[in-house]
């Protein structure tokens, strides 16, 4: 009987796993003082001086462009290019807008990505 595989068995989806915690670590480097000032975030790593900056930023674009490249080699441009899209989007309008406009910050996770997309 073949044994049972699992997500983690997917290399798409340990590929996935990586962008997504490279996208959120570069996104606490670029939201750390607004962080360290909320009750909600103030004890995360960053505001509370367990990991530095440099590292945060660091371990972050390391570990997007090292799943950029094994998607280049795995999957193609085409991922290359979506996965990219979503990082830059999540990281260079949604963040930044979050202090902005309630419409990046609400709980309706249809209304938050609003901003981003507004056909949502």
């Amino acid at each position: 009987m073949a044994a049972k595989r699992g997500a983690s068995d997917n290399p798409s989806f340990v590929n996935h796993a990586g962008n997504v915690s490279a996208t959120l670590a570069l996104n606490e480097y670029l939201e750390r003082d607004l962080d360290a000032r909320m009750e909600r975030t103030r004890r995360r790593p960053l505001p509370e001086g367990r990991v530095l900056p440099a590292e945060s930023l660091a371990i972050g674009a390391a570990l997007l462009a090292a799943g950029l490249a094994v998607l280049a080699c795995t999957a193609g441009a085409l991922a290359v290019l979506v996965t990219a899209s979503i990082a830059g989007t999540y990281l260079l309008v949604y963040t930044p807008l979050k202090p902005i406009t309630s419409l990046c910050s609400s709980g309706d996770r249809r209304r938050s990505l609003s901003c981003v997309h507004p056909g949502l």
